[in-house]
């Protein structure tokens, strides 16, 4: 019997997730707001990065401050408005133990799932 990979994506509190597999060893939880106060970050803006686990079903995340949301997809499920500026953030993971450590910040952007896909487009 195959089983469908399928992604469950919990709200967990403000800028806080849970993300996990129907697999063993699969749950990741992504505290945003860690970025967002170390960097101080503010208004409308939008965070990518690279989910850390699983091996084999890694996806892009992004989170959304305008509605307080976290989305993921494929490589090719990204689309981004053209001319968006684009800043990557990180901070040092020998100090800061919640992930993600590292992102890029789109800053006065939204992100919006319509049809399987992520439009990130400014505000």
């Amino acid at each position: 019997m195959i089983t469908e990979d399928i992604q469950k994506i919990e709200k967990l509190a403000e800028s806080t997730f849970r993300c996990s597999w129907n697999r063993p060893d699969s749950t990741l939880k992504l505290n945003f707001d860690v970025l967002i106060r170390h960097f101080n970050l503010t208004g409308q803006f939008c965070l990518l990065h690279w989910q850390a686990k699983p091996h084999g079903l890694r996806r892009w995340g992004i989170y959304c401050s305008a509605e307080d949301s976290y989305f993921s997809t494929a490589y090719d499920r990204l689309i981004f408005e053209e001319g968006l500026a684009v800043e990557p953030l990180q901070v040092d993971e020998r100090i800061i133990k919640s992930v993600p450590t590292a992102v890029l910040c789109f800053r006065g952007a939204v992100a919006e799932f319509s049809d399987e896909k992520i439009f990130v487009r400014r505000k």
